[in-house]
Parts: C-alpha cells; structure tokens; sequence
C-alpha cells in the first residue's frame, strides 16, 4: 500500500485488491487529445493498484480487447464523408451549453404558458396565441428529437434514455394536435393541458440530465473521458492498474465534476463478480475493513512508509463458542493456508491430526490447535477454514470462514478476532450458527527471514 501528495491538488492513492481483468476491460474512452493534467485543471484522483512500478517504469501495455484502432473508443476518426461531416457538426452544435440552456428556458416558457392558460380559462382573448407558442414550442423538440437521431445514427436506438424521449414528445405532440379541435371543451381542454404539464416537466428532468453531461465535458475540455457501459465519467486509464479521475463530487459540484453516485457505481461494478451476485462487492467484509486500517496506519502513525517485512510461525489457533459449528468440536474443520494472492496452498486437517494437535474443552467451549510443524508466513496472509458440515452456511468464497492479516502489523505476536471481524460469520445469515461470542486467536513466534 502507498499513499503520494504530487502537488497542492494530485492525490496518489494505491489499493492492493484491484481486479486486472476488469481494468483491462475498461479503456472506454472519448477523446484521444493530450492527457496531461495541470495545476489548472482542479482536482485530479489518482487510483493506483498493486505493483504499478513495472507499469510506470515500463510502456503503457495494449488493451488486450483492443485489436484495431477503430475497436478503441479513444479513437475518433474524423468524417470524410459529406453527411458524415454534417451529422457531426449537428452533433456539435446540439451537444454545446448554449443550446442545452436555450431548450431548457424553452422548456420553462412552454410550462409557465400552461398554467397560465389553464388558470385564465380558454375564453381569454389571448388563449389561441398561447396555444399557437405552446405548439411551437413541442414542434421544436420533434425537431430536436429527429436532428438527434440523424446524428446519432443507430446509437440513438440502443439507448433507453433517447427511445423514452421520443416516445414521450411523438406521443404527446400527435394528441396535442389531435384534440385541438376540442380544445375548448372542458374535459378535453384540461387533459390537453394536464398532458402538456407532464410533457413539460419529463423533457425539463431529460434535457436537464443532457446538461449536466455537457458541462462535465466542457470541465475535462480535451482530456480523455470514460464512456462505456452507461458510464460517462471524466476519468481514464494511465495503465491497466492506474487511474486518473477527477475528484468525486455532490451538490453542485457534481453538475461539473464526477457525481459520488457514478463513481461509486463504476467502481462498484468493476469490483463484483457477477458470477458471485449482484450486489456490488466493495469494501464490505472484515477483512476488506482491516486493510483500511493498515492503510490509515502507513498514513498517520508511519509517515506513509511501509512497515519492515515481519516472518511470523503460527503457534497455535483457539477457536471459541464452537458448539453449534459444524461437528461442534472442529472435527470437521480444516485450515488452509495461502500466502500473497497465490492460488497455492497449505491445509492442515483437525480430524486426521497429522499435522496438528486439537484440544476440544467441552465445557468452556472452545478448540485449542497447536501444530507440529510451525507454518511460517509472511506479508499478505489468508487463512481459510473448510467444511462439509451442511448446517454452517458458505456465504463467500465457498467455505466455512475465513479471513486476511498483514504480518509487519501483527502486535505482540497475537491476532484476535471477534465474530463482527471474520468474514463470513459477520453476515446476519450466518449468524444463528456463529453465536456472538464466537471468536478465533492466533499466536505467533518470531521467524528467521530466510
């Protein structure tokens, strides 16, 4: 973990558990002008995953889903064609402030012309010019919405936002001119007007969302932006595992920066195995927590430098309020040992002993393990507990409990553990087996580092 001021307004932020797989994925961006921030630019976040120094050191890798320029969405190619030229300068003028702000004031007038017209009654001498501007007015979004899907092409179909758009103006435009014949009747009057408040207020909520878009890009200028997957985010990719986002916002800053609502989601998304479920796996487990924790020590208690490496033999593991767990005596348990993130590991088996001694006090209600040959581990630890009891529930990772340590942060060469710090028995689901007082602790030994 590292943590690196680069100015008055850089932050260098470095997260150990980043999924390669989905940042490789990700290099969805708009725009393939210059990168570079400046002091200008406001503030810039920078998202750092483990081991980028070989990335920074070396070139920036290729995207391995990336076979040709025009698969990048970085890559824009400028029209040669004479309607190509013409939808993208339709494009540019429909997607500039200016416009987005003179359809909103239109959208305010043709509201603010309706509840006049209703409160004055369709006998008022100026009720048909009301009813001409109203008109006007809704031709001019069909206008909109057909200059929009000229431009966009077949983009315009694949997005629900722009769909919903149309059948809301197409709609209500033809029912508008279809009763206006009965505009003076009274039930018919009134729902011509109730449908044109509606109309007004959904265009004003789309447009509104069309705005908040075009500032943040006016904001990141000609920087690269992420525009993939519903995502539009003044972000990118430096390398598979670095990444430079503006500074998530809300309230008012969120109409010109990242929202804290998007960017949680995108990294939401780029965190969850969906294979695993659908809710976003984030920083949610014990473990997860636990790092946030050493992390927050490098940054205050060790000046942002990382502890010296601590080699540690595990001597014993004391499980407490096992009743109820499996066998009830961790007979059923076994231990796996894995060091870093390697898919290799070491397992230890209570009921065979080979390796260890368990002492099982029924009446205090706990399991004492000592092992014969002390493992000895180092940096990134996790310890897994696998069983086949079918009454304890497989919450994550397909097994009974299990959670991650650090040793350079292992005080007094002792771990403990409650049941809220263990991943696994900390879900409520698992909690009608995993009573309260269920907690683990490990002891430790000092260890050569050879």
């Amino acid at each position: 973990m590292n943590r690196e001021t680069t100015g008055e307004n850089k932050v260098i932020v470095n997260i150990d558990e980043v999924d390669p797989k989905n940042e490789k994925e990700a290099n969805g961006y708009e725009n393939d002008s210059q990168n570079e921030a400046t002091e200008e630019d406001g503030d810039i976040f920078i998202v750092m995953g483990k081991d980028v120094d070989q990335d920074l050191e070396g070139p920036v890798p290729t995207d391995k889903f990336i076979h040709h320029d025009e698969d990048d969405p970085a890559y824009f190619d400028y029209p040669k064609t004479k309607i190509g030229r013409l939808r993208f300068r339709i494009g540019s003028v429909m997607e500039n402030v200016w416009f987005r702000l003179f359809t909103i004031m239109l959208i305010i007038a043709d509201f603010i012309i309706v509840i006049v017209d209703m409160a004055s009654g369709p006998k008022t001498h100026f009720h048909d010019e009301l009813e001409i501007t109203s008109r006007c007015i809704i031709t001019y979004f069909v206008i909109e919405i057909f200059l929009r899907i000229f431009y966009k092409g077949e983009r315009f179909f694949h997005s629900w936002a722009d769909v919903l758009d149309m059948i809301i103006v197409l709609v209500t435009f033809i029912i508008d001119w279809a009763l206006s014949d009965y505009g003076r009747l009274g039930v018919a009057g009134r729902s011509v007007r109730i449908i044109r408040i509606v109309r007004s207020i959904y265009i004003m909520y789309s447009d509104f969302r069309r705005f908040k878009k075009v500032t943040r890009r006016i904001i990141s200028q000609n920087k690269r932006r992420y525009v993939k997957e519903g995502f539009d985010l003044d972000l990118c990719y430096i390398t598979e595992r670095v990444i430079a986002m503006s500074f998530p916002s809300s309230g008012v800053r969120a109409l010109y920066r990242n929202p804290i609502g998007d960017s949680l989601n995108y990294f939401g998304e780029r965190r969850t195995d969906r294979k695993v479920g659908k809710t976003f796996q984030g920083v949610e487990t014990p473990s997860q927590s636990r790092y946030v924790g050493y992390y927050e020590k490098v940054k205050y208690d060790l000046n942002e430098e990382m502890p010296p490496a601590k080699y540690l033999k595990i001597e014993s593991v004391k499980i407490t309020s096992i009743k109820g767990v499996g066998n009830g005596d961790g007979s059923d348990l076994a231990m796996q040992i894995f060091l870093g993130y390697s898919p290799e590991y070491s397992q230890i088996d209570f009921k065979q002993q080979s390796d260890c001694k368990v002492e099982h006090n029924k009446e205090e209600d706990y399991i004492l393990v000592t092992f014969n040959d002390k493992p000895v581990v180092t940096n990134d630890v996790k310890i897994r507990f696998v069983s086949k009891a079918r009454n304890i529930p497989k919450v994550y990772d397909n097994c009974a409990f299990y959670f991650w340590f650090y040793t350079a942060f292992i005080e007094d060469n002792r771990l403990f553990l409650t049941r809220d710090e263990i991943d696994n028995p900390h879900k409520k689901k698992a909690q009608k087996v995993f009573r309260e007082t269920f907690s683990i602790e490990m002891l430790f030994s000092d260890a050569d580092g050879s």
